[in-house]
């Protein structure tokens, strides 16, 4: 969970208390939202923590994905080798 304020420190102290209270995590960070400089800043560093998920998430999402399409097809072929195995 991302959490922005003004205040940085204090939003990145509440950040801490709820990652220790669990689950999951929080990260707090300084964001002025009274101008627009500072949505677009707020916006930039927002898309930047993403991008980073986005980019540790994706690989394992293919592995996981991966496997559930083996599995399938190995779900699907054995009971065919088999039957081929009681023919002959």
């Amino acid at each position: 969970m991302l959490i922005a304020s003004r205040k940085g420190a204090d939003c990145e102290r509440v950040a801490r208390e709820l990652t220790a209270i669990g689950p999951g995590s929080a990260e707090g960070f300084a964001g002025d939202v009274g101008s627009a400089e500072g949505v677009a800043a707020l916006s930039d560093e927002i898309r930047a923590r993403t991008k980073t998920l986005v980019s540790l998430l994706a690989p394992l999402l293919i592995l996981i994905v991966g496997a559930l399409v083996g599995f399938i097809v190995i779900a699907l072929l054995l009971p065919i080798f088999k039957m081929s195995q009681t023919i002959h």
